[in-house]
């Protein structure tokens, strides 16, 4: 009897880790696949460093994405200090319009920066989604200089999917969340080469498939990312506008 029972749990662990993947597989395609994406969301950020110092913070942004690499990303907040991002992408230039922030010269959009954000989108959330994005136009820019100077730029990964590494699968409890029925889903992410991995818990909505709520905690950094999507939409239109890289920055 003792057996069967073993021989159950063991057979119920690889299909428990098939489901939970195959639902983030999911959500990372309906991201990737829609004419447009609109996401609010608002994170609490808490850091326990080494030294007994804990940082802490709230930050607020938003994620719209539009077919043919049309993007829109903005965070801003106060950790340390005051923290403002915001890049914009007409389809052809992308660039940062940041207040606080001197900004690199626009530079040809990524034909993978909207497939790259939903990826982020839906793995890490919209911080990280933004913040991503702010960083590989500056690398870009640094590569640029570089380049300028007749100096080689250093090699590395720009592709997030070869870059992170997920496992440790499990479904989660599900709950109600706002009234709406919501599953969970948890997973391991580490980043290639790079110490540490990521405790990743991913409430969705079970009708939608769209994020409703993460929670990323990194032992290792000490820091605790807790979100919650205030709007998730996809298909809904969005205002030209809104993705007209600023003339100051052009």
């Amino acid at each position: 009897m003792k057996l069967l029972v073993l021989l159950a749990i063991a057979l119920a662990l690889p299909q428990e880790k098939n489901q939970a993947e195959e639902t983030l597989k999911r959500i990372e395609e309906k991201l990737a696949k829609a004419e447009t994406v609109q996401a609010t969301f608002r994170s609490t950020f808490e850091q326990q460093k080494k030294n007994g110092e804990k940082v802490s913070g709230v930050l607020t942004g938003t994620v719209l994405l539009e077919k043919g690499n049309k993007a829109r990303l903005e965070l801003e907040g106060k950790l340390v200090q005051p923290l403002e991002a915001i890049v914009v992408s007409d389809g052809k230039l992308t660039a940062l319009a940041d207040k606080v922030a001197v900004n690199p010269p626009p530079s040809a959009t990524s034909p993978r920066l909207n497939k790259d954000t939903a990826l982020f989108l839906a793995r890490l959330g919209g911080v990280t989604a933004v913040m991503e994005a702010q960083k590989n136009l500056i690398l870009a820019e640094a590569d640029r200089q570089l380049e300028g100077e007749g100096r080689k730029a250093g090699t590395r990964e720009t592709d997030p999917a070869k870059a992170m590494r997920l496992g440790a699968f499990k479904t989660g409890p599900a709950t109600k969340i706002d009234g709406r029925d919501a599953g969970a889903i948890q997973f391991e992410l580490e980043e290639v080469g790079k110490p540490g991995k990521a405790q990743v818990t991913l409430w969705f909505d079970t009708e939608t498939l769209l994020p409703i709520r993460r929670r990323v905690f990194d032992e290792l950094k000490g820091i605790l990312i807790e979100e919650t999507f205030t709007k998730f939409e996809l298909d809904a239109k969005i205002d030209p506008a809104k993705f007209e890289v600023p003339k100051e920055v052009k």
